[in-house]
C-alpha cells in the first residue's frame, strides 16, 4: 500500500475538491496511508491501522516542518499529530500581520479537511487546548462557526486565566 500513497492521496484530493497547489503551499504534501491512533491525539504509521490522510505541519515561520497531522479518511473531525508538536495547521497565518490587515480576522476551521477545502487559509485546530494557548498570542481577532467559536472562546479564556495566575518560582538568596 505504501507505494500507492501518492495515488490514494490524489484520489482523496479529487474526491474532496482539494487544490494540489494549495496543498503544496500550505501543507507541503498529502498522502493517504494506514495509521494507528493513540491518546492523547497522537498517531503512528501502521500497516494494520485505519486509512488516513496525512499532511505536513509547518511551524510559525511557514517553512519549517514541525510535525505530521493525520485524520481517518472516514472521520476527518478528529485529527492527531505524530509528535504532539502541532497545535494548529497554518499557524503562520495566526502571526502574519497581513492576516489582520484592514480589520481582517483569522478564520479558524474545526478540521484539517475543511481547512484544505478553503485552500489552507486561516488555521485548523489539531489539539484544542494547545491551539487556545497559541491563539492567545495572536495579534488579531478570529472568525469561526458555531459551536467551534464558543468552544474556542472558553478555551482561550481558560488559557488567559492560567497565564495570568502563573507565578514564577521565587528564589531567595541565602
Amino acid at each position: 500500500m505504501r507505494e500507492s500513497a501518492h495515488l490514494y492521496g490524489a484520489r482523496y484530493a479529487r474526491a474532496h475538491g482539494l487544490d494540489w497547489q494549495a496543498i503544496g503551499n500550505e501543507a507541503g504534501m498529502l498522502a493517504v496511508l494506514p495509521a494507528r491512533y493513540y491518546p492523547p491525539g497522537r498517531f503512528d504509521l501502521d500497516d494494520d491501522g485505519d486509512l488516513s490522510a496525512i499532511v505536513e505541519t509547518f511551524d510559525r515561520d511557514g517553512a519549517t516542518v514541525c510535525d505530521l497531522v493525520a485524520w481517518r479518511v472516514a472521520d476527518p473531525g478528529r485529527p492527531a499529530s505524530m509528535f504532539g508538536r502541532a497545535a494548529l495547521l497554518g499557524a503562520w497565518h495566526a502571526f502574519n500581520p497581513a492576516t489582520y490587515y484592514r480589520g481582517g480576522r483569522l478564520t479558524i476551521f474545526a478540521s484539517p479537511l475543511a481547512w484544505l477545502r478553503a485552500g489552507g487559509r486561516g488555521v485548523a485546530i489539531i489539539h484544542p487546548e494547545a491551539a487556545a494557548r497559541t491563539l492567545l498570542e495572536a495579534p488579531g481577532g478570529f472568525l469561526a462557526d458555531e459551536p467551534l467559536a464558543t468552544d474556542l472562546a472558553r478555551l482561550i479564556a481558560s488559557a488567559a486565566r492560567e497565564e495570568r495566575d502563573w507565578q514564577p518560582e521565587q528564589r531567595h538568596a541565602s
